[in-house]
């Protein structure tokens, strides 16, 4: 593993960029692999304390639509071993990639075919997947490699599964790993994580593919199933139930979302 320092943009570089979005449009939309956003020497900042492999990032698909979205977090993982959910936050790293190594992945997997849009959707667009605002949901949904690391690192914590199998299932449907993830009942506990993954596992393996699909205008189950473990989440201490009734609760959960 070819291991180097993690290089970042300084943050009145990045500030500009965001500023600048409108002003840059012809940048984000070229032809170039390389569109010139930044000075490589006079913009960018060594992070010593962290440290990243750059070739898998070379490896992205850029495929409209997320179809190589499992395959793309593993290889952003990879490439970030040893980074921290702490460090993970550093909007300086992200705003680097998109707009330097990681550019023509994120101008193809998120601009392709979006040339005729007004500036306006253009511009809300860029900010969002290039940059990383909004909190939580900036970080963990938005943009176009930070997502992947913590789709990964969030995969990473599945005691019960393989980390690989965790990574399908939280990434066979976007708003399946919305829904996960932004909610803090189910995401802040590896214990109660766990157990959810252990349920969708087997409804995966057993080709239930209505639980993760919406039907005759009716919301997907799986939707149903995040929004009353919330609600249990709400009234209940999930974290106290042993791991044996904590898992026969998601599984009645998943029972009564299928017929909600």
């Amino acid at each position: 593993m070819a291991q180097e320092q993690v290089k970042a943009l300084k943050e009145k570089i990045v500030a500009d960029l965001h500023d600048k979005v409108g002003a840059n449009l012809g940048k984000y939309f070229s032809d170039s692999s390389d569109a010139g956003f930044f000075h490589p020497d006079e913009d960018v900042r060594i992070l010593s304390s962290v440290q990243y492999d750059p070739n898998p990032l070379k490896r992205l698909s850029s495929s409209v639509g997320g179809e190589y979205d499992i395959e793309n977090a593993r290889l952003v993982y990879q490439s970030f071993p040893d980074l921290t959910p702490y460090k993970a936050c550093d909007e300086r790293i992200w705003v680097y990639l998109t707009h330097g190594p990681c550019f023509a992945y994120t101008q193809k997997r998120w601009l392709d075919g979006k040339k005729s849009w007004n500036e306006d959707r253009k511009v809300k667009l860029i900010q969002r997947h290039f940059f990383v605002r909004g909190g939580v949901r900036g970080w963990q949904r938005n943009n176009a490699i930070s997502h992947l690391w913590w789709s990964a690192h969030i995969a990473s914590k599945c005691n019960d599964l393989d980390f690989e199998k965790a990574l399908e299932i939280l990434l066979h449907q976007t708003d399946l790993r919305k829904s996960i993830v932004e909610r803090p009942s189910i995401s802040q506990s590896a214990k109660v994580f766990s157990a959810i993954m252990k349920v969708l596992e087997n409804i995966y393996d057993e080709g239930e593919k209505d639980f993760f699909q919406r039907k005759s205008g009716r919301k997907a189950p799986y939707l149903e199933f995040t929004r009353f473990i919330n609600r249990h989440g709400g009234t209940r201490f999930l974290d106290a139930l042993s791991e044996k009734d904590l898992r026969n609760l998601m599984k009645n959960l998943a029972d009564e979302a299928r017929v909600a």
